[in-house]
């Protein structure tokens, strides 16, 4: 009867490889990747200083908040505002039911307008107020009834 011979037991393979591991694999790995990270971190060291002091020390946001109805409809006739309004909760609706369908780009995409939907309902007044917040609304309410239908 011939000796059977078994493979020896290795180890499982190193599911995590560490932060250092990762930027060595990702950022480091060619010379070229090397050259491309460093000089992208030089050019972010020389203009981020420089972007954080004119965002916060410089500007005068006072009129974006002013005339921020302007910058969302432009010159639309006031009165008639409700149908962009309607057209942003139909899209924001049709997008959260994407996400929820698609496990793709749309899935990155919906939590960013999500939370800028909540910020413009926290810095609007009035009717404006009323229709971004009813677009994030319709966002979570499009994901939540594409998911309870399920994918297809």
């Amino acid at each position: 009867m011939p000796s059977e011979s078994y493979a020896p037991v290795l180890p499982p393979p190193q599911v995590s490889m560490g932060l250092l591991g990762w930027l060595r694999v990702h950022l480091f790995s060619p010379w070229y990747n090397t050259l491309l990270t460093l000089g992208l971190v030089g050019g972010l060291a020389l203009v981020l200083p420089p972007l954080w002091h004119c965002l916060f020390a410089v500007a005068h946001w006072q009129a974006v908040t002013v005339n921020l109805r302007l910058f969302l409809v432009g010159l639309y006739p006031s009165d008639q505002v409700w149908r962009p309004g309607v057209l942003l909760i139909l899209l924001a609706w049709l997008c959260g039911g994407s996400t929820a369908c698609n496990q793709g780009m749309l899935r990155n995409v919906s939590a960013p307008l999500f939370a800028g939907f909540i910020l413009l309902t926290c810095l609007l007044t009035g009717p404006a107020r009323g229709i971004v917040g009813g677009a994030a609304l319709a966002l979570l309410r499009g994901r939540r009834v594409a998911s309870s239908v399920g994918p297809h």
